[in-house]
């Protein structure tokens, strides 16, 4: 069966090109890596905001229960603005150590990760 997309582009589906030209599963990689790039960026702003939030809510806390003066929010915004920092600092490099172990590998092929639950970042 042949479909008419336009001016002159008449394809058979069984082909199994969109109405764009393109594959279909090509066009469902750029949509999964457009997701993933979106989930980690979300990851990380929530990363950078949480340690601010938490210790502003520490805080309120303070503030609330034992009749803290309010000077201590400074405090708290400081220590705050602190965490988002070091996730930011742990983060950078952790991308520089990606970047420089795929740079590094021979022949432009990536290795295979090996497997173990006893190291951390």
């Amino acid at each position: 069966m042949e479909v008419c997309f336009g001016e002159n582009e008449t394809r058979h589906r069984s082909e199994g090109l969109t109405k764009r030209g393109g594959r279909k599963g090509q066009d469902m990689k750029k949509w999964t890596g457009m997701i993933t790039n979106l989930t980690m960026l979300t990851q990380f702003g929530l990363s950078l905001v949480t340690p601010l939030f938490l210790c502003l809510a520490l805080c309120w806390w303070l503030c609330d229960r034992f009749s803290v003066g309010t000077w201590i929010y400074l405090i708290g915004f400081f220590f705050g603005i602190g965490g988002g920092a070091v996730t930011a600092w742990k983060f950078g490099q952790s991308v520089l150590r990606h970047q420089k172990r795929i740079e590094t590998e021979p022949d432009g092929k990536k290795k295979k990760k090996r497997v173990s639950f006893n190291r951390h970042i």
